[in-house]
């Protein structure tokens, strides 16, 4: 059936990756040429900008990394051959988290096999496609990695990550930084080759690193994923050098300073620990050549407090205390487009037939709903766009939760999103104002971001009565789907857009914070199993924006209902996943609600069997969280209670 879609497809390039590329390049002030160097031709950047040429979801990444998108900012739906990628790359990242070099090495050596990456084809693998060498860049990444965990020596680690420079980046020697677009992967990649290297070449290489993650124009959640660990590997090196002179010690304590300021502002602790022990030691040393004890204040004294207590609490939670490179190369909400479809068209009750029609023939539909398309297919057709518009999903490869290429109104978006975390609703109403003035308000899944955001900010402000407040949710939600799949979403397989979880998670809020957590339960339940299928396969760490926050609050409903044991576990899940991911924007509020639980279960219990439980210590660890992550509300709220309990004593 052949169904002509010239102007079609125009209208569907407007919203396509192009259109965000071109849009973040042209912010970020990166020309094509430098965007393309050591990837593709320029020419390529500038058909995949104009929607005359596919982009393959490796390439898609690297460019989007390249340019500063963090993969948290989006969901991402494969073909079935890039989604198989994905896994495998999956399998080996976890084994890397878990530091365990034996699995890495098996699975490295099947990822190998499967992709034809043979060590002697190295050669010929610099000279394929951009995919296949991003593919053998990542091989040869994780490789080295893996050595470097089995003791490799030196020489040959700097031969393997030499090699997987080469592959993106050719004459890396002879390059200025400065000149070059990098993305955190290839960042990461210098960084283990510096470290290969002799002690001045070594530490020549981390400054200049230092200097383009400094003097690049980028936003600090970007910047964070790179720059704790550069400070790391300088220090140790300065360290590691044989002169003992203070101002080498003076110099480590300077250059940590922004690195925690970094940390606080985007609420991350990659290699803090590691960090506090190269302080440590410099600390050390100026107070033997001075004869006196370092003062601390400010935030090295609150990134102290945060960093003596983690070491305790990953132990009693049984999480390792090792940092890994993990968190640099995990990409989140990343899904099968074919499973998406098929379970969107069963939620709204369509059939294979009546959802193809107009756009293609029902046994390919059927193929790609059983994953039996071809897995050479490397780019998302036509088709798919158009199957996943008349489903309400986002026609883009890559779905965030606005539909626009204006990268203002994304940011504009967070900017809100931090705003109303503040409790400032006033302003919201002003940024939602503004907001509608630079996305197009004719597309669904734009009017239900606004729609349930506006409802929030007038409920709060007390303009909206909770029944109105909850027509307005309902309207947000029937935007992409009809109100009687909200009724069943536990009875059925389903896919749900993180906006759209975001929905139901508005519509119960009002009966939690009226202490109706039985209501609020329940219109959370289908949200609940969601994220459970996501625990039961494993991806509860590429699903952790949405994971980690409402099964905090299913803690907290578990605990408002007296399951206490229930609400401890649901909170102790996230504290663990927290640590793992090195993630502390949430944190506080998970162990406040396991401390909450807990000491309901230690009163249930009989003096005998009692056991000695320091919670007034775990309190004052919520405040000093709340303080490194600088967040004034929970910081006020923390200290209140603290001080009710001292008057209580008192």
């Amino acid at each position: 059936m052949g169904v002509k879609r010239s102007d079609r497809d125009k209208n569907l390039a407007k919203k396509s990756l192009g259109s965000y590329l071109h849009m973040n390049r042209d912010w970020w002030r990166i020309s094509q040429k430098k965007l393309a160097r050591g990837l593709c031709y320029s020419g390529m950047i500038d058909e995949i900008e104009k929607g005359e040429k596919g982009v393959k979801w490796l390439l898609a990444e690297r460019i989007l990394r390249r340019i500063q998108v963090e993969s948290g900012w989006y969901e991402c739906y494969l073909n079935l051959r890039d989604y198989t990628e994905w896994k495998s790359q999956e399998e080996i990242i976890t084994a890397l988290e878990q530091n365990d070099a034996e699995r890495m090495a098996v699975l490295l050596k099947e990822y190998a096999k499967n992709d034809k990456l043979e060590e002697s084809a190295w050669e010929e693998g610099r000279k394929e496609s951009v995919s296949k060498r991003l593919q053998w860049q990542f091989y040869l990444t994780m490789y080295g990695i893996c050595r470097k965990l089995q003791d490799a020596p030196r020489e040959e680690l700097l031969e393997i990550f030499s090699k997987a420079l080469q592959l993106t980046i050719p004459g890396y020697e002879e390059e200025f930084l400065c000149d070059l677009v990098l993305c955190a992967e290839e960042i990461n990649l210098m960084l283990e080759y510096a470290q290969c290297l002799p002690e001045v070449e070594g530490i020549r290489l981390c400054l200049q690193i230092k200097r383009y993650l400094e003097d690049t124009r980028m936003e600090d959640i970007t910047r964070v994923l790179n720059y704790p660990k550069t400070i790391l590997v300088l220090g140790r090196m300065l360290l590691q050098q044989e002169r003992n002179e203070e101002w080498k010690y003076n110099e480590i304590l300077k250059v940590t300073e922004p690195a925690f300021e970094l940390m606080r502002k985007t609420k991350r602790i990659y290699y803090l620990g590691e960090l506090m022990e190269v302080i440590k030691e410099a600390e050390k040393q100026i107070s033997i050549l001075k004869g006196e004890d370092i003062r601390k204040e400010g935030t090295r004294e609150i990134t102290e407090r945060v960093w003596k207590y983690f070491p305790e609490l990953s132990v009693r939670m049984g999480v390792p205390t090792e940092q890994t490179d993990a968190y640099l190369y995990r990409r989140q909400d990343v899904y099968y487009i074919g499973d998406c479809i098929r379970m969107r068209r069963r939620q709204k009750g369509i059939t294979q037939r009546k959802l193809c029609e107009g756009i293609c023939n029902i046994e390919t539909l059927q193929a790609l709903e059983n994953r039996k398309g071809k897995k050479r297919r490397n780019t998302i057709p036509a088709y798919i766009q158009e199957l996943c518009e008349r489903l309400g999903l986002s026609p883009e490869m890559i779905h965030t939760e606005l539909i626009t290429s204006s990268l203002e109104a994304r940011r504009l978006e967070r900017e809100i999103r931090g705003t109303a975390n503040k409790g400032e609703f006033r302003l919201n109403l002003q940024q939602l104002e503004k907001l509608k003035t630079l996305i197009d308000m004719s597309e669904p899944i734009n009017q239900q971001w606004v729609l349930r955001t506006e409802g929030l900010v007038k409920y709060e402000l007390g303009e909206i009565n909770k029944e109105k407040y909850e027509e307005m949710v309902k309207q947000a939600w029937e935007c992409t789907l009809p109100l009687t799949v909200l009724e069943d979403l536990n009875k059925q397989e389903c896919y749900l857009t993180n906006s759209e979880m975001e929905c139901i998670y508005y519509l119960s809020r009002p009966y939690y914070y009226s202490k109706d957590s039985t209501k609020a339960g329940e219109i959370m339940r289908g949200v609940f199993d969601l994220e459970k299928r996501f625990e039961e396969k494993g991806r509860e760490r590429v699903h952790i924006r949405t994971y980690e926050l409402y099964t905090v609050y299913m803690a907290g409903i578990l605990h408002e209902q007296g399951e206490y044991e229930q609400g401890k576990q649901y909170a102790e899940k996230v504290i663990k996943l927290c640590l793992q991911m090195k993630r502390v924007n949430i944190l506080n509020l998970a162990l406040y609600s396991w401390i909450k639980s807990n000491i309901k279960i230690q009163n249930k219990k009989t003096e005998l069997k009692k056991a000695r439980y320091d919670w007034k210590k775990d309190l004052e660890n919520c405040l000093a969280f709340s303080q490194f992550c600088k967040n004034g509300e929970n910081e006020k709220f923390f200290k209140q209670i603290l001080e009710n309990i001292n008057e209580e004593r008192n």
